[in-house]
C-alpha cells in the first residue's frame, strides 16, 4: 500500500467513526466507539512517521547543499557531519533534522516505546516503526471487535 491510498482509507475510517459518533444508544456502542477512534489515533500517529520517512530523501538532497555551502565557506567539519546524517537516514527514520531541529515524531516514538538509536549525535527509530505501530492499531481494533461481538 502507498501512502497516498493509506490516507484516503484514514479519511473514510475517520468519517465512519464520526458518523457513528452521532448514533450511540448505549455505554458498550460508546466504547465500541471510543476504542475505534484510538485505533483511528494510532493509524494517525502511523502516517505522521511515514511522513517523515518519504521526507528523508529530501532532507539528505538538502543537507548536502548545506554541506557544501559551509565547504566552500570553509567550514570543514560539516562533511563529516553530513557523512554521519546520511548513514543515520539509512539505519533508521530520523527524530532530529540536519542541522538541527526535531522532525515532530519524538513523542510518537515515546508513547509507542519505539526503540532510539543515538549515533554520532543522530537519533532514529527502526525503518519499520509505521508497521510496528500498525499491529498495535491492528491489536486495537481487534479488541474493539470483540466487544462489538459481546465477547
Amino acid at each position: 500500500m502507498n501512502r497516498q491510498r493509506f490516507g484516503e482509507l484514514l479519511g473514510k475510517f475517520a468519517t465512519e467513526v464520526s458518523l457513528a459518533k452521532d448514533k450511540v444508544d448505549s455505554d458498550r456502542e460508546q466504547r465500541v466507539i471510543q476504542g475505534y477512534s484510538e485505533a483511528l489515533q494510532i493509524y494517525k500517529d502511523a502516517a505522521a512517521i511515514w511522513d517523515v520517512k518519504l521526507q528523508i530523501p529530501a532532507m539528505v538532497d538538502l543537507a548536502q547543499e548545506q554541506s557544501k555551502m559551509k565547504v566552500a565557506a570553509g567550514s570543514v567539519g560539516s562533511i563529516g557531519q553530513f557523512t554521519d546524517f546520511k548513514i543515520a537516514t539509512i539505519h533508521g527514520i530520523l527524530l532530529n533534522l540536519y542541522p538541527e531541529g526535531s522532525t515532530g515524531i519524538d513523542d510518537y516514538a515515546t508513547h509507542y516505546q519505539l526503540p532510539v538509536t543515538e549515533s554520532d549525535g543522530w537519533k532514529t527509530i527502526p525503518n519499520d516503526s509505521v508497521e510496528l505501530i500498525w499491529s498495535k492499531a491492528r491489536t486495537k481494533t481487534e479488541e474493539v471487535v470483540k466487544l462489538q461481538k459481546g465477547q
